[in-house]
């Protein structure tokens, strides 16, 4: 996969114009212009020369095999579930874990995250460090909260009615024909059986 991308650098002009009497400047005029960057841009020799061992340590860094997918793991396999979105949640819940038992005593019952934070799918075959932050290329952080029963069930009930696989670890519902919550699972351990209101 290849990815294009340009960058934009937009250069605001802001003026701000004095006069004897005033203590405080007023804006006058903002200008702004695009500049796209590109491969139309000449290279610096000078740069050029500073950058190259960098990039070349980066690359050689990234490209660095981590593993094997033995199919493509994608965000969009699946209806309520996916191969990118069990795994990116699995790995959340399995590598949090016991960084945050060490400093509580407690441990993580399940883990919730956003559809849209999963940006690209991993292809069959050498996954790097490259594909890494291809997948999740954010500063991302990990957000443990403590819920109550009522918050669990108004959970269950947006992952429901979202129309987007969400990446969950720990947390299985259980739907019938009608799209009705019939009970919630965490840890493998029935939390919630849902009783139909006559």
């Amino acid at each position: 996969m290849v990815l294009k991308i340009k960058h934009f650098v937009i250069f605001i002009t802001i003026t701000f114009l004095y006069s004897c009497g005033e203590q405080q400047p007023s804006l006058q005029k903002i200008d702004a212009k695009q500049i796209v960057i590109d491969s139309s841009l000449k290279t610096t020799g000078s740069i050029e020369t500073l950058v190259k061992p960098y990039r070349e340590r980066i690359n050689h860094v990234l490209d660095s095999t981590l593993a094997y997918a033995p199919y493509p793991i994608s965000k969009t396999d699946g209806e309520l579930n996916t191969t990118a979105g069990n795994l990116m949640a699995d790995i959340v819940l399995s590598e949090a874990n016991p960084i945050f038992k060490s400093r509580t005593g407690h441990t993580i019952d399940l883990v919730l995250l956003n559809h849209g934070g999963i940006r690209s799918l991993i292809s069959k075959g050498n996954v790097s460090s490259r594909t890494a932050f291809e997948v999740m290329p954010f500063e991302n952080s990990i957000v443990v909260a403590e819920l109550k029963g009522s918050s669990i069930l108004k959970m269950a009930s947006y992952l429901r009615d979202s129309g987007r696989a969400h990446p969950i670890a720990g947390l299985q519902l259980t739907l019938d024909s009608e799209n009705e919550i019939q009970s919630i699972s965490i840890q493998a351990c029935l939390w919630k059986k849902i009783k139909p209101i006559m």
